[in-house]
């Protein structure tokens, strides 16, 4: 795995150190700048937006907006200004109490 064409990763930062956090995103940097279509699914949004060149939000598992990362980060999204999350709590998928 030299020299991936795809690259998708869930959340790679979850659970690890900030240093191993560091050190993933300059890999991942380092694929980009070697070609790779990388697709990420990240909550650190600004490290997310080190590496993507589009991104999506997503507000209550919708896609609430999306457009260049460089638009995103000024907040500027293809559906307007970026709605607030619903406050309410949502049913647990196992239909157990939250």
């Amino acid at each position: 795995m030299r020299s991936p064409k795809v690259v998708m990763l869930d959340e790679p930062s979850l659970g690890l150190a900030p240093i191993v956090i560091d050190e993933v995103f300059d890999v991942l940097l380092t694929l980009k700048k070697r070609g790779a279509a990388i697709l990420l699914v990240e909550q650190l949004v600004e490290r997310a937006h080190d590496i993507a060149d589009h991104a999506y939000a997503m507000i209550s598992g919708r896609i609430a907006g999306d457009g260049p990362t460089a638009h995103c980060a000024a907040g500027i999204w293809s559906a307007g200004p970026m709605p607030a999350a619903d406050p309410r709590p949502r049913a647990s998928p196992l239909g157990l109490p939250r």
